[in-house]
């Protein structure tokens, strides 16, 4: 969820809403207590996001759909994704490099 805070009024309106959905497969990215990560629960998630869905409460032509397509390495981590952000068929390929 998306807040603002109105100054005018002294109240916060509620602006956007997030829902993303994930896959049983360990994510490329853990943080534990040393990292904020606001506004992607991707990021803190055990798991990779394989959908995110943005609704805009104001402005409905801020919409947006992405999806997101693994392949895994031998340990069940991504190895590459395609994400294609819609409207606007944006794709963008990931290769992901492990230390």
């Amino acid at each position: 969820q998306y807040d603002i805070y109105d100054l005018t009024s002294g109240t916060e309106e509620h602006v956007a809403t997030t829902k993303n959905t994930f896959d049983t497969k360990t994510s490329p990215i853990i943080f534990n207590n040393e990292a904020f990560a606001i506004g992607h629960p991707d990021w803190v998630s055990v798991n990779n996001a394989t959908k995110v869905e943005l609704l805009d409460l104001t402005d409905p032509t801020n919409n947006y759909t992405m999806a997101i397509t693994y392949t895994y390495n031998g340990t069940n981590r991504p190895a590459t994704s395609v994400n294609t952000t819609m409207p606007g068929s944006i794709v963008d390929n990931v290769t992901y490099y492990y230390q």
